[in-house]
């Protein structure tokens, strides 16, 4: 697994019936930024479904990311 610091999560890993992690956990709006920068380095390893604000945000970085190699 890559580094990543699982303590930010705290009691919010789970393991579902098919025997994935899943992280749940109440953020406030204000510590969006915060996940998704951890969690974007997780890169094909992660699949964030909600909510939309942090979906939007990874896509964000992830644009970012590619123009920074397409220039």
């Amino acid at each position: 697994m890559k580094d990543v610091d699982w303590a930010l999560f705290g009691q919010g890993i789970v393991i579902d019936e098919h025997g994935n992690d899943i992280i749940k956990k109440n953020v406030l709006a204000k510590e969006l930024p915060f996940y998704a920068r951890r969690l974007f380095v997780l890169g094909r390893d992660v699949l964030i479904q909600s909510p939309p604000e942090l979906v939007a945000m990874i896509k964000r970085y992830a644009r970012e990311v590619l123009e920074h190699y397409s220039s």
